[in-house]
């Protein structure tokens, strides 16, 4: 559910692996990616090389050339990324309680 729950067409991570690909390989990488997930869970910590980012600045504008005209975006590990998703679907049924709205 976490996998098909990503979005699609999004930048590939430090890892060059895309959703779509880990999607069309599922069969032969599902227990790879579930050892790995259940390994990080299990021990409570994420290596570095999975939860390391790498920012790029995309322009706003056609010609940039203040800091203001940039995006910076953070392409992470797909990895993190279906580990991230696993963590905000079980938290959404309960973080209302835990968290204040404000």
């Amino acid at each position: 559910m976490a996998l098909q729950s990503l979005k699609s067409g999004k930048a590939r991570g430090m890892d060059g692996i895309t959703k779509e690909f880990v999607v069309a390989f599922w069969a032969s990488l599902k227990t790879l990616v579930l050892d790995v997930c259940n390994e990080i869970w299990g021990d409570q910590k994420m290596p570095y090389s999975i939860k390391f980012g790498k920012i790029k600045l995309i322009p706003k504008l056609d010609v940039p050339k203040w800091i203001g005209d940039w995006r910076p975006i953070t392409m992470m590990s797909i990895i993190y990324k279906i580990l991230a998703k696993i963590f905000t679907l079980r938290l959404k049924p309960i973080i209302h309680k835990v968290v204040h709205p404000s």
